[in-house]
Order: C-alpha cells, then sequence, then structure tokens
C-alpha cells in the first residue's frame, strides 16, 4: 500500500449517514429557534393589539390585572 487510506462502500456509507444526520439535526435546531422567535414576535404584536383594541372598546386608561 502507498500509506493511503482506503474504505470501504459500508464505511463510506456510514460516514455519510454520519454526516447527513448531523446536518439535519443542526438545521433541526436553528429551524425551530428561527420559528419560537418569530412565534413570540407575533404573540407580542398580537397582545399589544388586543391591548389597544380592548382600550378603546371600554376607554380604559389602564387595563385592569387580570388583562
Amino acid at each position: 500500500m502507498s500509506g493511503k487510506t482506503s474504505f470501504t462502500p459500508e464505511e463510506v456509507q456510514n460516514i455519510a449517514l454520519i454526516a447527513v444526520r448531523n446536518n439535519q439535526s443542526r438545521i433541526r435546531e436553528e429551524y425551530e429557534k428561527i420559528l419560537n422567535e418569530k412565534l413570540k414576535e407575533q404573540n407580542e404584536v398580537f397582545e399589544a393589539y388586543q391591548r389597544q383594541y380592548l382600550e378603546k372598546q371600554y376607554n380604559m386608561q389602564e387595563m385592569p390585572y387580570y388583562l
């Protein structure tokens, strides 16, 4: 042999499979992080809209503690 490592087809397949799984996990984590941030932003906007609506609806200066 000339010092080069050669891999069997099964070893190459396993290496590729591990790389794909690692990449999928990283992408899934990144996706879920972004999704949660967007949902949080959307919820904050919705809450602000609801507060404004209720203030106008009931002509209230301050919202009751339970809202």
